[in-house]
């Protein structure tokens, strides 16, 4: 009965350390809130945490309220940018230290309204081939056509009409 009684003492004994060894972590949390002008709440921005500490980039949504978090983050620098359509991207660069909770807020401004039209043709294609008219005329009307310009063949035309 002893013996059942230190093993326990000694398994309690590693689980409590492991539960201080745990709490002492190196990593750090970013959170924060995105905003408009008037300070009401974006849901939807498009969260991006970026850093040479990090494999990869972090991306993550903000909820109703605006709210965001990125957690299990190694401390270094980082660049967090802001992204939501018809809004201004935010860019901000901050320095995590280990255990820190860093929070971040962000106020994103309407986009300026840019419209690009882009025209695209080709020259028009040149026929250089001019149509050909034909025609066919009587003899008797050949015979009237005045054939010298002078007043007398005029009324001659007219004459045989």
């Amino acid at each position: 009965m002893r013996i059942v009684r230190s093993w326990l003492l000694v398994a309690a004994t590693f689980l409590a350390a492991a539960g201080v060894a745990a709490a002492q972590t190196t990593n750090g949390t970013i959170s924060g809130r995105v905003a408009d002008p008037q300070g009401l709440a974006l849901p939807g921005v498009t969260v991006t945490a970026s850093s040479p500490s990090l494999q990869g980039v972090r991306t993550t949504t903000t909820s109703q309220n605006g709210d965001y978090i990125f957690t299990l983050l190694p401390s270094g620098l980082y660049t967090i940018s802001f992204e939501l359509a018809n809004f201004e991207r935010v860019q901000k660069t901050v320095s995590l230290a280990p255990t820190q909770v860093l929070p971040i807020d962000a106020a994103m401004g309407l986009a300026a309204v840019n419209e690009t039209v882009s025209v695209t043709g080709r020259a028009a294609e040149v026929v250089t081939n001019t149509g050909q008219a034909t025609a066919n005329f009587k003899q008797d009307l050949l015979s009237t056509l005045p054939t010298t310009r002078d007043i007398n063949a005029i009324q001659s035309a007219f004459a045989s009409y």
